[in-house]
């Protein structure tokens, strides 16, 4: 199919999507932060084979600057290196450790990074040995730094409440650090199998990718210099047909070369690509933005990618939904399974939503949710298609706080008399509740 006609695809699901969301979020729709408007995005380098995202992959979202990309996965053994406290020299990409202090969270917010992980007593934050420099000139003291260590491969896994056995952990892939209870662990392969772990008590989570110094983040204060999304009366005069199309091609090239027909099949590598990949593009245009973890009907660890611009009244919560997985009946194993129309464009629309509204007022919260696992059917601990109730005609709404998140919960499904799937889970879950209208 040609891209040319998804991009006019989307371009229409964009207008009635931004219609949908101007007429239904309106008390004011107020909420963004005091940024300046952010111009079109820079392009996005090609997303390599069975790759992953570097820290500088990552860092040309934000000052347009491309980047050569790395060929393949890294090898699971990465050495763990001590440095001393006076100066970051690691291997880019690297993983610092440190305290989990006023100190690491005021210069966090001071240089614009994001941890990846964060714990009782420790925060992880990854990036460039420059932008970890400039974390530690602004008052964080690293603990322990890990070397050449990509977020693809990283997970961490939190052991239960007395429980001392390490060979669970170890079987797991290969231990880079260690905090208490949770261990940094280095996989063979993505995405990873974590029933065994899960099981019997384990927490496991998916480390973020990790976010360039300098990159905005907003907040719903200082919103007087923006825009009331409502002053807007016909169309959004900054909408991007090169976005639409750089996304759905982004997109469906991943995880091979630019071009090719990529996969993002919810058990291929290229979904935890696509995975990094949709969550740096939503932290560029200032978005908070978090995984959602769940274990898949087939015991691995899949993730929902969930970013918020925020509003001044967060009673109710709006939110867009598209996923990024995809599926071939033509091609054995979904080995080539590019999905530019199932589902690219709604991803697109997604995206360009983020990126033109983020730069208006809004009265309610929006959240953008791109679902990990949706062709091979419903998946149970994904709560982002649970509990919330639909809004008008589509629209959606709850209201959740972000609660900390685990992989360890029980879920049920049901149907409403309405036609309504609902999901209910039992655990705490990183991301919100919600519930999708069927």
């Amino acid at each position: 199919m040609l891209i040319g006609h998804r991009v006019a695809v989307a371009q229409r699901w964009i207008a009635a999507v931004l219609l949908l969301l101007l007429l239904l979020a309106t008390p004011g729709l107020s909420a963004v932060s005091g940024q300046s408007p952010r111009p079109d995005s820079p392009p996005f380098p090609s997303i390599p084979l069975a790759g992953t995202l570097t820290t500088s992959l990552a860092a040309s979202l934000i000052d347009g600057t491309p980047r050569s990309s790395p060929a393949a996965l890294p090898a699971a053994a990465s050495p763990i290196v001590a440095t001393p406290v006076v100066e970051i020299a690691c291997t880019d990409p690297c993983l610092v450790r440190f305290d989990a202090s006023p100190a690491t969270t005021n210069a966090l917010a001071r240089t614009g990074m994001r941890p990846s992980l964060t714990s009782d007593t420790a925060i992880w934050v990854g990036g460039t040995p420059a932008d970890l420099a400039l974390l530690v000139a602004r008052g964080a003291e690293p603990v322990f730094i890990m070397d050449a260590t990509p977020s693809l491969m990283l997970y961490a896994v939190t052991q239960p409440i007395g429980d001392t056995a390490r060979s669970p952990i170890e079987a797991f892939g290969t231990v880079l650090d260690r905090d208490g209870p949770t261990s940094i662990v280095e996989v063979p392969s993505v995405p990873a199998v974590i029933v065994d772990l899960t099981t019997v008590g384990f927490r496991v989570e998916k480390l973020t990718p990790y976010v360039p110094a300098g990159t905005p983040l907003l907040t719903a204060d200082g919103t007087a210099s923006l825009p009331d999304v409502t002053e807007v009366t016909e169309t959004f005069p900054d909408l991007s047909t090169a976005e639409i199309e750089r996304s759905i091609r982004d997109l469906a090239s991943t995880g091979v070369e630019p071009g090719q027909p990529g996969s993002r099949f919810f058990s291929l590598p290229g979904n935890a690509i696509a995975a990094e990949y949709l969550f740096l593009r939503f932290a560029a245009y200032g978005l908070a933005v978090w995984f959602e973890d769940f274990v898949a009907s087939t015991g691995i660890l899949s993730v929902n990618v969930v970013a918020e611009i925020p509003g001044t009244d967060p009673s109710q919560i709006y939110a867009a939904f598209a996923h990024f997985d995809t599926i071939s009946e033509d091609v054995p194993g979904n080995d080539e399974a590019p999905g530019a129309l199932d589902n690219g464009t709604g991803l697109a629309v997604l995206l360009e939503n983020a990126r033109v509204l983020a730069d208006y007022r809004l009265h309610y919260p929006l959240r953008f949710v791109a679902l990990g696992v949706e062709e091979i059917g419903p998946q149970a601990g994904s709560t982002s298609t649970a509990s919330a109730r639909p809004m008008g005609s589509g629209a959606w709404s709850s209201m959740p706080a972000r609660p900390q998140r685990s992989s360890r919960r029980s879920c049920s499904s049901s149907t409403t008399p309405s036609g309504s799937t609902s999901i209910s889970c039992r655990g705490r879950t990183r991301g919100s509740s919600l519930t999708r209208r069927r």
